[in-house]
């Protein structure tokens, strides 16, 4: 219900009484979504915040910020824009799956994945991080990646294996195994990518 534009030009008091209470009756109505009541301790604070859907990007002007929820891949997200209708980071939405993604409110992007084999008997693994991880968006810059590897207990105990990271640059990096007696391909890895 809107509020009643009162007192129109010639009316007293008496007259727009029932619109004034009318009018209070639509302010307490509308302060009650996602706040502590009126009269309740707290009065004034947001117990939740509910953020409607919106159809386009907000303008920001300089020194401003915008948190709001738009629809990403079919379904509602958190968004924050930066300043001058700058950057805008969706940071809610995420993979979450043995290969997944999330983005950080500050833009970083974290990859992952589980269990990835050598091909065959190369010593090289090229791991192309927009297909490896489906869905996920891509990097412009990598800045880090962090790799464990998985060895099945029958080669647990094999010595003289060195590994390494070769050539990270956006969206691929290398992994290298050298050294000892086994096939590469009775190894996987783990890994953790951080970019933007």
């Amino acid at each position: 219900m809107a509020l009643i534009d009162v007192p129109k030009a010639g009316q007293t008091l008496g007259n727009t009484r029932v619109d004034i209470n009318q009018n209070f009756s639509v302010i307490g109505s509308t302060f009650a979504v996602d706040h502590v009541g009126y009269n309740d301790i707290g009065q004034g604070k947001h117990n939740k915040v509910t953020m409607p859907v919106q159809s386009a990007d907000p303008v920001t002007a300089a020194s401003e910020l915008a948190l709001y929820s738009k629809t990403v891949s079919g379904v509602p997200a958190l968004v924050l824009r930066q300043q001058s209708s700058g950057a805008i980071t969706d940071f809610t939405t995420a993979g979450k799956t043995t290969a997944g993604w999330t983005r950080l409110p500050s833009g970083i992007l974290l990859k992952w994945n589980y269990g990835v084999a050598f091909s065959g008997a190369s010593y090289d693994l090229i791991i192309n991080t927009s297909t490896n991880v489906p869905g996920s968006p891509a990097f412009t810059s990598m800045f880090n990646v962090q790799i464990s590897f998985i060895y099945p207990a029958s080669t647990i105990t094999a010595d003289g294996h060195k590994t390494g990271l070769l050539n990270i640059t956006s969206p691929n990096f290398t992994v290298r195994k050298f050294g000892g007696s086994f096939p590469p391909n009775t190894v996987s890895i783990a890994y953790l990518a951080i970019g933007i």
